[in-house]
């Protein structure tokens, strides 16, 4: 039996589709950050504070509002499938 990657991605228990979590970002999570931020990198509060200084207005989306900007500009992709990174990537290329 291989591991679904896909499964355990959408429930936040891994990084990325074929990506585990490090020890560093288990931490994060137990300590109670957001998947989503710590798939972005930020593992603390300290860190979300100076990473949203830094970040476009897309990667302070949640995935869900980007799923509907996507959907609204016409980008064909599986919901279920797409992650937030390339769905900032196609709403991205599709605005250049």
């Amino acid at each position: 039996m291989s591991i679904n990657w896909e499964n355990l991605y959408a429930q936040g228990r891994a990084k990325a589709i074929g990506v585990p979590w490090s020890e560093e970002e288990l931490k994060a999570l137990k300590n109670g950050m957001n998947v989503e931020d710590v798939r972005n990198g930020i593992l603390s509060e300290d860190m979300r504070e100076s990473k949203e200084a830094k970040m476009d207005d897309l990667e302070k989306k949640l995935k869900v509002e980007l799923v509907e900007l996507a959907k609204e500009k016409g980008i064909s992709f599986e919901e279920n499938k797409v992650t937030k990174g390339d769905l900032i990537l196609l709403i991205k290329q599709k605005d250049e």
